[in-house]
């Protein structure tokens, strides 16, 4: 796939604390690193290199063409909080590439009646995109300002096609990795319009590795040893830190303040045990008890962020070893459990994975003193189902045999979301949360989670726009409107 790379450029903005711009530089096709030239609203500028302009694939990782991409992190002070900014950057042999940032509000905008909304995506498979998802993600841009983008995981497949014999060596897999990211990334792909829709964090789930990773996967023959799961996972990694990874240190959580919200966006897969030990690294924990800390005092509404459902049960050693384990399946997992349930007020946890939309809430039976603490889920998958080789050839033809009779699915192959279990972390919290479902939502879409002030309150809820062939409005579902003071903003 790299030796058809076209030459360009790329530029995604990523999300940072207040008062910067922080974005991602693409180079494609390359043979030598480029020295890009950047400009802010006209001026010429010299961002801070976060990770300076390298080539994603090391010299160790480069195998025929040598042309690839480079990539670089990059950083600028701004001032006037939310103001838009028009970024530049051009590179001679490709044609510059201009992206209008705005850098996180220091505080929930008051009196603004379009808020603070964070777009949600997770599981687009490229290959399957349907023709609506570009016109249907304009939509939601020109919809409101968004103002962030929490990318949740299988942004790409590098494990499809199923059943594939891939390469065994590091570098042939580097190469067709790369190629995979290129499809998304590329300026011209349907998913740049998410990219570049607003700052985003992204965090990898098993498709940024490969399925049930990083664990032995029936499908993928790569990973029924131990040398072909190290090569994979060398290939991967590479791949990931060079368009995706947020931070420097890999598997580190993110934590973005925007009062009185605060948002901690945690890797759980990057540092999985294949004993199912560890969900993340001691480092990462440790960060967790901080931020509740963090929370409960300043009184701030938390937004936790994973790969996978927090809600979800334990499954089967059987199951887990085909399809892949659940964070409750983890023995850190309660020790993450215990840390949310000491948060004072409402919290929210937002994922992907599933391939379904659905809305939970879990009702404290013990909350604080003068509280109605909730934990919340909101999940928003996929933007773009993957296909499952066997069941979705069988579902299409029982479709089709039913719209004979009338009865035509317009979603013949995504799953309706089930109930919830009875209890958030039963298992740990012992029936101390009980759950609800409150609303769900079938079929490819991305979520748009909104705050707003009501007077000296603070309303929560979130819009699913269906990507489908046909218009169809978003579905608005309430969260939760509760009091709250708002913050002096610093801006």
């Amino acid at each position: 796939m790299t030796r058809c790379m076209r030459v360009s450029l790329a530029v995604y903005p990523v999300a940072a604390p207040s008062g910067s711009i922080r974005f991602w530089v693409g180079a494609f096709g390359r043979r030598q690193a480029p020295l890009p030239r950047f400009t802010l609203d006209g001026q010429a500028v010299q961002p801070a290199a976060l990770r300076p302009m390298a080539s994603v694939r090391a010299a160790k990782l480069l195998s025929g063409d040598p042309a690839r991409v480079w990539s670089g992190l990059y950083e600028l002070p701004v001032s006037g909080a939310s103001q838009r900014h028009r970024l530049a950057v051009a590179e001679d042999g490709a044609a510059p590439c201009e992206r209008e940032v705005r850098p996180l509000p220091a505080a929930l905008p008051h009196g603004d009646s379009e808020g603070f909304n964070v777009l949600l995506c997770s599981c687009f498979c490229h290959d399957e995109a349907l023709p609506a998802f570009s016109r249907v993600v304009s939509d939601v841009v020109r919809s409101g300002p968004l103002d962030l983008t929490l990318l949740m995981g299988d942004q790409v497949y590098l494990d499809l096609p199923t059943l594939e014999n891939f390469p065994t060596s590091p570098a042939d897999l580097a190469a067709k990795f790369e190629g995979k990211y290129v499809a998304n990334w590329d300026a011209a792909s349907s998913f740049a319009q998410i990219l570049g829709a607003a700052p985003s964090v992204a965090i990898p789930d098993d498709h940024e590795y490969w399925n049930n990773a990083p664990n032995t996967s029936p499908f993928i023959q790569n990973s029924w040893t131990a040398d072909g799961r190290q090569s994979w996972r060398l290939a991967a990694d590479a791949t990931f830190a060079g368009f995706q990874s947020p931070v420097a240190a890999r598997g580190l959580p993110v934590e973005l303040d925007v009062p009185p919200l605060s948002f901690f966006v945690a890797d759980t897969r990057t540092d999985r045990k294949p004993d199912l030990s560890a969900l993340m690294s001691e480092a990462a924990h440790q960060r967790l008890p901080a931020w509740v800390d963090r929370l409960n005092a300043r009184k701030l509404i938390g937004v936790f962020v994973t790969g996978q459902s927090m809600f979800s049960q334990p499954i089967s050693r059987p199951k887990g070893a085909i399809a892949d384990w659940e964070l409750a399946n983890y023995a850190d997992y309660g020790r993450m459990v215990r840390h949310l349930a000491r948060t004072e007020n409402e919290l929210l946890c937002v994922t992907g994975d599933v391939h379904w939309g659905r809305v939970v809430c879990a009702h404290d039976s013990q909350p604080p003193p003068g509280s109605h603490r909730r934990i919340w889920e909101v999940i928003a998958s996929p933007s773009a189902l993957v296909t499952t080789v066997g069941s979705d050839q069988a579902r299409r033809l029982l479709s089709g045999v039913r719209s004979l009779f009338g009865r035509r699915d317009p979603w013949p192959r995504h799953d309706g979301a089930p109930h919830p279990p009875d209890f958030f972390a039963g298992g740990v919290m012992r029936g101390r949360f009980a759950s609800q479902k409150i609303a769900e939502h079938r079929g490819d879409h991305v979520a748009v989670l909104s705050f707003r002030w009501l007077s000296q309150k603070l309303e929560a809820f979130v819009s699913y726009w269906p990507i489908h062939d046909r218009l169809r409005a978003p579905s608005r579902v309430p969260l939760f409107t509760v009091p709250c003071a708002h913050p002096r903003s610093s801006a």
